[in-house]
C-alpha cells in the first residue's frame, strides 16, 4: 500500500494534469454547481456514516480510482470513520475553483463536528461538463491519533 504522502503527491499531480487537459462540453452555472457539491458532501456524509465506502469509491471519479484500489480506499476510510465516528454536522469554511477549458476543479473546506470532535475535511471535485464528481476527500483526523 502507498503511503498516504505518496498517495497525496500523486492526487496533487493528477488534479493539475487535468485541469491542463482540454475538456468537451458546457460547464453547469456556479449556483447550481454549488448546490450540486453541497448536496454530494450531504450524500458522502450519509454513506460515511453507515461504512458505505464501496458506494463512494464507486461514484468517485476515475483518478481516485488511478490512485487507489477499492481495498486500499475502503481500509484507508474506514480508519477515518472509526476514528472520528459518525459526521454529525458540517459548515462551509472555504470555497475555491480553478477551471481551464471547460473542467473546473472545486475544493470545499468544511469543518465538520463528529461524534468524537471537530476537525477540517476538505473535497475536491472535478467538474467535466454536466458531470460533477468526487476526486479526493482528505480529513485532519491527526489531532484524534
Amino acid at each position: 500500500m502507498k503511503s498516504v504522502q505518496k498517495v497525496r503527491n500523486s492526487l496533487a499531480i493528477i488534479l493539475v494534469s487535468l485541469l491542463f487537459v482540454a475538456g468537451c462540453g458546457q460547464s453547469i452555472d456556479a449556483i447550481t454547481e454549488k448546490g450540486v457539491i453541497e448536496e454530494k458532501v450531504v450524500e458522502f456524509h450519509d454513506d460515511f456514516n453507515s461504512y458505505n465506502f464501496e458506494k463512494i469509491y464507486n461514484n468517485a471519479h476515475p483518478e481516485l480510482k488511478n490512485v487507489f484500489e477499492l481495498k486500499e480506499y475502503v481500509k484507508f476510510i474506514t480508519f477515518s470513520r472509526d476514528l472520528l465516528g459518525p459526521a454529525i454536522s458540517s459548515t462551509n469554511q472555504k470555497w475555491n475553483k480553478l477551471t481551464e477549458g471547460s473542467r473546473s476543479l472545486i475544493s470545499l473546506s468544511q469543518e465538520t463536528q463528529f461524534q468524537n470532535g471537530t476537525t477540517t475535511e476538505i473535497f475536491n471535485f472535478l467538474v467535466e461538463g454536466e458531470e460533477i464528481l468526487l476526486l479526493d476527500y482528505s480529513v485532519d483526523d491527526g489531532k484524534f491519533l
